[in-house]
């Protein structure tokens, strides 16, 4: 099986791919491969008219569905029927993993044979775009209040999109924030978050990303990164903040939002089964969520 490195010299042969497959699950996003690319050690094959993005962990292979225009049910069908001959013939299992339900239910039409699993950890939290632009209503009333604390408590304040003059400030905030999560569990996992948002920023030009940052008193604040996705969801890639600052959290996405215009969704991923960010997701009150699943064939 040819496996080729996801890289940015190799963007050209796999963007065409992604900018005709349609799919809400925040995994299968171009941005976030290549933002977490070296810890998941992320490879890509082509197949028939199909990508496949494979994670190498260890002995272990993990394939995405097949990423691609799904005009055709019968040539996803055969994609991967050709990919899992590949399997055997290494005597390994095909293992698909993060498919949204959509290609499930192809499979299924099929009458293709696999075990299905899912996790509520990792399913998406999908928001109504105007209900967190605006946070009208009883039910917004306390988000609407952190806005209005942190406007009156923090007086020169000012939205910014990112340029590229920002990095050292962006810098700078996130080696704070590396310094307060020193000694967590999750270490290795923060050291590759941090040099998988430097490396986008540094590589933003290659996507059309919406950066926006909040500066108070002339120090950087927090820093926001989106990006559109299916003509109208924003998908939230990162959220890093002072903590210091109350009520900073609620104010990027609030001012990030009121930036944008003709959009129906908002997708803030997954809560990964932390509790504290799940009941930080629950309060902004998703509209739906989307499911991912693991195949084991």
């Amino acid at each position: 099986m040819e496996l080729k490195k996801l890289d940015y010299d190799q963007l050209a042969i796999v963007r065409p791919y992604f900018e005709v497959f349609n799919s809400e699950v925040s995994d299968i996003n171009l941005t976030n491969l290549m933002m977490w690319r070296d810890k998941y050690q992320f490879y890509f094959i082509e197949i028939e008219s199909f990508l496949f993005i494979v994670n190498i962990k260890g002995a272990h292979r993990y394939f995405s569905q097949p990423i691609g225009a799904y005009t055709d049910p019968k040539a996803v069908y055969k994609a991967v029927c050709v990919l899992k001959e590949l399997c055997e013939n290494e005597q390994k299992p095909l293992v698909i993993k993060k498919a949204n339900e959509a290609f499930v239910t192809l499979l299924n039409s099929y009458d293709m044979t696999f075990e299905l699993k899912s996790s509520i950890d990792e399913q998406d939290y999908i928001y109504d775009f105007e209900a967190l632009k605006q946070l009208s209503g009883k039910k917004y009333h306390k988000k609407k209040n952190h806005i209005n604390k942190f406007i009156r408590t923090y007086e020169d304040w000012r939205f910014k999109w990112y340029e590229a003059s920002d990095l050292d400030s962006v810098d700078e905030l996130l080696q704070v924030w590396l310094e307060v999560k020193k000694g967590n569990d999750m270490d290795p996992n923060l050291r590759f978050e941090y040099n998988g948002i430097m490396d986008v920023l540094k590589h933003r030009h290659y996507f059309d990303l919406k950066i926006g940052l909040i500066y108070v008193e002339g120090n950087i604040a927090g820093f926001i990164i989106g990006e559109v996705v299916n003509t109208s969801c924003l998908l939230v890639h990162i959220e890093k903040a002072d903590i210091s600052y109350e009520g900073i959290f609620s104010m990027l996405g609030y001012t990030l939002y009121n930036e944008l215009d003709h959009l129906t969704f908002i997708n803030r991923e997954q809560d990964l089964g932390i509790e504290g960010l799940r009941k930080s997701k629950l309060s902004y009150h998703p509209v739906k969520f989307i499911q991912k699943f693991e195949l084991w064939f």
